[in-house]
Order: C-alpha cells, then sequence, then structure tokens
C-alpha cells in the first residue's frame, strides 16, 4: 500500500502509521507548513516521506498521489473539537472541507480510495436509547459535528457522481499511549494524570454520562484490517460496544492507583448527550474477532504506562 495521510501527526495518526510501517507500507506524511517538528519520529524512517505544503494546495497535493502512485487516501485532518464555536466551523470550512471537496474528483481520477476518520460520538445526536448503528438518523447538535456529517455527505456524493471508493470510519473514544499531558486528550487519559499527579478533576454534569471507550490498538488493528480486505464504500462504527460513565471510570483508575481523586463538578453544557454508545456488529461481522472485551485490563495497562512516562511526554 502506498499511502497518503493527513493529520498524521495527532495521537490516532501516529499510532496508525506506526503499525502501518510493521508492514513494509510506504507512507507519505503531508503536514501542515506551521506544524513542522524537528522530534517527529517518523523522520528518518526509511519508508516515511515528509512533505509540508499547505492542505488548500490541491495542484500540489494532486501531483503527488500522480508521482507517488498512491492508492490509499487517510483523511485525519480537522481543527475543530465538540466545543468548537461557528467562528471555528468557517474557518474549518476553508482549511479543511472545502479543499476536500476540490480533492475528491481527483482521488477518483487516480483511482485512490479515502479513508475519512469522522466521528462515532457527536455525528448521530440525541436518543432515546443512546445506541447508535450505522444505518441510524444523523442528528449533531454541534459544530464539530456538523462538519463531519457534511464531510462524509461530500464523499458519498463524489462516489454518486465519479465513482470515488471510500470508508467512512465512526470511531468511539480511543485511549493510551500517544495521548499528550499537554493537550488534555480523552477523559480516560485526563482522570489518570489528575490522580496520579494528584490535581483537581472537572467533571460536567454529575458524570453520569456514559460513553464507550476503544483502545487505540484495538482501532488501529480494525482500521488496518479493513484496508486489506478491500472493503468498500461502506461506513463503520469502530467501538467496543460496551458503556461506562465517567464516574465508573472514576471508581476504576482510583481502585488502580489506590488513592481518591479530587473532583469539581460543574454545570451541565447545553451540547453534552447524557450516552453514547456505538452498535459495532457490523464491524465483528466483516473482520471476524475483535478484541473489546478487556477493557478494564487495558485501562491498567494504561495507568501503568502513564505513571513511567507522564512526565517525559
Amino acid at each position: 500500500m502506498n499511502i497518503l495521510i493527513i493529520g498524521g501527526n495527532g495521537f490516532i495518526g501516529t499510532n496508525l502509521i506506526k503499525e502501518l510501517l510493521h508492514q513494509s507500507t510506504f507512507i507519505l506524511i503531508y503536514l501542515r507548513k506551521n506544524s513542522k517538528n524537528e522530534n517527529f519520529e517518523f523522520t528518518n524512517h526509511k519508508n516515511v516521506e515528509i512533505v509540508y505544503g499547505k492542505f488548500d494546495d490541491v495542484d500540489f497535493i494532486a501531483e503527488l498521489i500522480k508521482l507517488k502512485k498512491i492508492n490509499f487516501f487517510i483523511h485525519l485532518a480537522s481543527s475543530l473539537l465538540p466545543s468548537s464555536k461557528i467562528e471555528d466551523y468557517r474557518l474549518e470550512e476553508e482549511s479543511i472541507i472545502k479543499p476536500t471537496m476540490e480533492l475528491l474528483p481527483i482521488l477518483a481520477k487516480y483511482k485512490v480510495k479515502i479513508i475519512y476518520f469522522s466521528s462515532g460520538g457527536t455525528i448521530y445526536g440525541k436518543s432515546k436509547s443512546g445506541k447508535f448503528g450505522e444505518n441510524d438518523k444523523l442528528n449533531p447538535i454541534s459544530y464539530y459535528g456538523l462538519s463531519k456529517l457534511l464531510m462524509e455527505e461530500i464523499i458519498q456524493f463524489e462516489n454518486r457522481r465519479s465513482g470515488l471508493e471510500f470508508l467512512i470510519l465512526r470511531p468511539s473514544n480511543p485511549f493510551g499511549p500517544g495521548q499528550k499531558s499537554n493537550k488534555n486528550q480523552g477523559i480516560i487519559n485526563v482522570i489518570i494524570e489528575k490522580g496520579l499527579t494528584g490535581s483537581e478533576l472537572e467533571i460536567w454534569g454529575n458524570g453520569d454520562a456514559v460513553r464507550d471507550y476503544i483502545h487505540i490498538s484495538d482501532l488501529v488493528n480494525a482500521v488496518i484490517k479493513l484496508m486489506r480486505m478491500n472493503i468498500k464504500n461502506e461506513i463503520f462504527n469502530i467501538s467496543s460496544n460496551y458503556g461506562m460513565s465517567v464516574i465508573e471510570l472514576v471508581k476504576i483508575i482510583e481502585l488502580f492507583i489506590n488513592k481518591k481523586i479530587k473532583i469539581k463538578y460543574l454545570d451541565y453544557r447545553k451540547n453534552d448527550l447524557s450516552k453514547v454508545v456505538l452498535n459495532n456488529n457490523k464491524l465483528i461481522k466483516h473482520i471476524g474477532t475483535y478484541t473489546q472485551n478487556q477493557l478494564t485490563e487495558k485501562i491498567k495497562g494504561f495507568i501503568d504506562y502513564k505513571s513511567e512516562n507522564l512526565f517525559y511526554e
């Protein structure tokens, strides 16, 4: 596989690249000009080439696709968060959504499959059950979720228009090595860090919000299996299919670190959903056995990792 990846210097991207490189894959990592990082761990890897540029330079990216004989385009780029405001969304439209729309016909022309990372936690919206399958109605209530919905729609439009091949992935909440201490990434990561450092944990509401969580290794392995099986024009939830509340997470982590975590409760936020659990039956049907049932043990393993690496990240 010859892969071009944008957004490859984030949490999911770096873990995905690391695993792909175990399989003798050539990866072209396209980074924004202002994101240069001399310590980027793949800088000197023999199967990696890093190019810095602007994402809206579509002609340049098209030339790279042709020159490097790219056959997979992994799209992880986004500047939004679930809390982003309309001003942030407008910037996302100009810097990510519109350039992607221009690039999609070029991918179709060169028969490049796009692997798009959408959102499992924000794209579905609210429901009484809080359990969502891929065919459920999409009702995002945040600008982040809206941007993901729009991206999914333009990808499927280009599939109908020009035959673009795609995989749209809706991951739940990943955790594991690579989540940065200085970015407050992921609630499991944050709870562990607050517990290890004795800092105060802020919880919005009373801690009853339920999500499902997936270890980054399970997420990455599922993605690579789907890529290698040549599955196309499908949408997949990638999740553990198991819901856990914030307070449940706190209690598990307190048990493993053997101390109480200080908590400050804040008012509910209007865009917070009470429960989002992603049904992963379709994924299991396609890729077979799927490691998903050792969540507590994997949280313990992540605590051990953070204990050793927290102050070196």
